[in-house]
């Protein structure tokens, strides 16, 4: 396949911790407590495994063992990419604070692939316009966005727009 042909590289990302490494050991304890006091509930949506690469199911992701196992294990970016580039996931939406995972996530799929990235946020950018930025690009590729609960505690009104510039109504 094409992600077995190319070029394996890694690329050093900042960040406040040593995540997915032995530096992080000596919190695992503690973190297994943590997640140990958590309630978990089934996803709702198809949830790929970056400990795996795969599609994780419910009893993985509602395990707390499986999230300690996910701050020691390496990250399985690429086999998640190729995952969802073969389950035909052609538009992605990236909800994290910088968009840098889009820039990766782009970088891992074939040259000819046609595959939209939408980073939520973006460093050094207004969080609110950034979000409905995202939102908007959703809404023009055609996804349904909910924007009336978006906008409910804003005293914004949603207003259905004509669909021909001479379709008007008093």
């Amino acid at each position: 396949s094409h992600f077995e042909s190319r070029e394996r590289k890694a690329t050093k990302l900042v960040v406040s911790h040593a995540f997915h490494s032995l530096h992080m050991d000596s919190m695992l304890d503690a973190f297994r407590a943590v997640t140990e006091s958590c309630t978990f509930n089934p996803p709702e949506i198809p949830v790929v495994s970056n400990v795996t690469g795969q599609l994780a199911s419910a009893e993985e992701l509602m395990s707390p063992e499986y999230w300690v196992k996910h701050v020691r294990s390496a990250v399985r970016f690429v086999d998640g990419m190729q995952t969802l580039h073969d389950a035909g996931v052609d538009v992605y939406v990236e909800c994290g604070p910088r968009g840098v995972l889009s820039a990766m996530g782009a970088g891992c799929l074939p040259d000819d692939a046609a595959a939209t990235f939408i980073p939520s946020l973006r460093k050094g950018r207004d969080e609110a316009a950034t979000v409905s930025k995202a939102l908007g690009h959703l809404h023009v590729l055609g996804y349904a966005v909910g924007w009336s609960h978006l906008l409910e505690k804003t005293g914004a009104l949603c207003a259905a727009l004509p669909t021909y510039a001479f379709q008007r109504e008093r």
